[in-house]
């Protein structure tokens, strides 16, 4: 017993130190790269810049400047941008270190359900904050933006802090890719494992769009049309698992779902 226990340990112990060491060669080489992080972070907005420019008729930030005003705030915002990447693909790795280390103790009915918990969340993950960074973040740029102004009694132009422009962004990418892949595997782990029901589902639906909209609330900028944009996935997720769970009940006996 003793000498299992000891092997799980140092097996723990091997892979924890393997992901330390690639969490730091991880950051290493995004910061060697971080200007290129920063323009990708940056691009949403500076797309939008360029179109509004030339569709609109007026200085959006025209040059696409972002500006800094503290001295440490340059090197901040490199180190931000590559802790953001690292994370990113850390994850990942996180994940399958977790999946090898719990793998080999399971059955093998239990094997295939981790597996597909841990691909789904992967997929999940890396597929809601591809759509965030690609349809979310121009919505909300464009929304924040039609608050400048030029006319002849007052002239409001953006300068953008470009630590506090990348914070937001990586919050807004994160929290929404956290939220919509962690929360559908909830789901299917309690739908699977029978602790839910469709009859459940149904009567906590209306309390769901509540909490859909607060969530939204919190992990979005204090705007309607990012909040709804946000809300409308995390519904259709429930609605989707909904759907799962009255077809499990109806098919459980024909298939082995």
């Amino acid at each position: 017993m003793s000498l299992g226990i000891t092997v799980h340990f140092l097996e723990i112990r091997t892979r924890v130190f393997f992901l330390l060491i690639s969490f730091f060669l991880t950051l290493l080489i995004g910061y060697c790269n971080s200007e290129d992080i920063l323009y990708l972070l940056a691009r949403p907005f500076l797309f939008l810049s360029l179109t509004e420019n030339h569709s609109n008729h007026f200085p959006l930030n025209p040059d696409g400047h972002f500006i800094f005003t503290e001295m440490a705030e340059g090197l901040q915002t490199y180190i931000s941008s590559s802790l953001f990447i690292t994370l990113y693909l850390w994850i990942s790795l996180l994940v399958y270190q977790i999946w090898c280390f719990w793998v080999p103790s399971c059955y093998n009915n239990e094997r295939k359900r981790f597996t597909k918990y841990c691909l789904f969340l992967l997929l999940l993950f890396l597929l809601t904050s591809f759509l965030t960074y690609l349809c979310a973040l121009p919505i909300i740029w464009k929304f924040l933006l039609s608050f400048e102004t030029n006319t002849f009694f007052l002239k409001i132009h953006l300068q953008p802090k470009i630590y506090q422009y990348i914070r937001l962004t990586q919050k807004i990418v994160l929290y929404s890719g956290v939220c919509l892949s962690i929360l559908p595997v909830l789901l299917l782990i309690l739908i699977e494992t029978e602790l839910l029901n469709c009859n459940t589902l149904i009567y906590c639906r209306q309390y769901f769009i509540f909490f859909a909209f607060l969530l939204s609330a919190l992990i979005s900028p204090p705007d309607i049309v990012s909040q709804i944009f946000l809300t409308i996935p995390i519904y259709l997720l429930y609605e989707f698992f909904l759907f799962l769970a009255v077809w499990k009940l109806t098919y459980k006996n024909r298939f082995n779902f």
